[in-house]
């Protein structure tokens, strides 16, 4: 307990840390709180709408909700969750690329951003089985590289077994 106990506090701090670091969700959040009142025209999409509309252009008072990498799951999860705070809502830009119908996260290479969705919008993971991945709720975890905590993890499995640390392959 005496040496698990600094391991806990390091990581509880590490997570209040994580928590204050802004990220793409975040500043996304924070910017559409401090324009959803005023807003009548929003986008929706990926990169491509993120990129490719700009605001400035479109006449009225745009906000680009846009995200990369997010998938047609995550733009109505996103929008459904704001949509009642639009109170000026005109019109809606969707935009949908032809990879969006083909295109999940879970499984992917950037399979990490559903842990965003979920960290910063409350959006769940689609698959169950994605859902108990610690990611889900720690920070630390979403943001440290995936080969670490598998070496680690192999770390402790082989320290279980054979009652004694050896460093993980580095192949």
């Amino acid at each position: 307990a005496l040496f698990l106990l600094p391991i806990l506090v390091g990581w509880i701090a590490l997570e209040c840390w994580a928590a204050k670091v802004p990220n793409l969700y975040s500043v996304q959040r924070e910017r559409f709180k401090a324009a959803c009142a005023r807003c009548d025209t929003i986008v929706i999409g990926s990169s491509s709408a993120l990129y490719d509309i700009e605001p400035e252009l479109v006449p009225g008072s745009v906000f680009n909700f846009a995200a990369p990498g997010e998938t047609l799951y995550e733009n109505d999860r996103k929008f459904a969750k704001v949509v009642s705070s639009l109170p000026n809502l005109k019109r809606a830009i969707v935009q949908i690329h032809y990879a969006s119908f083909f295109f999940r996260l879970a499984g992917g290479p950037e399979e990490w951003r559903q842990y965003c969705y979920y960290q910063e919008w409350g959006i769940p993971p689609i698959h169950w089985s994605d859902r108990i991945d610690c990611r889900m709720w720690s920070r630390v975890a979403l943001r440290t590289p995936r080969y670490y905590l598998n070496g680690l993890a192999d770390a402790v499995w082989k320290w279980m077994r054979h009652g004694k640390f050896q460093a993980p392959n580095s192949e």
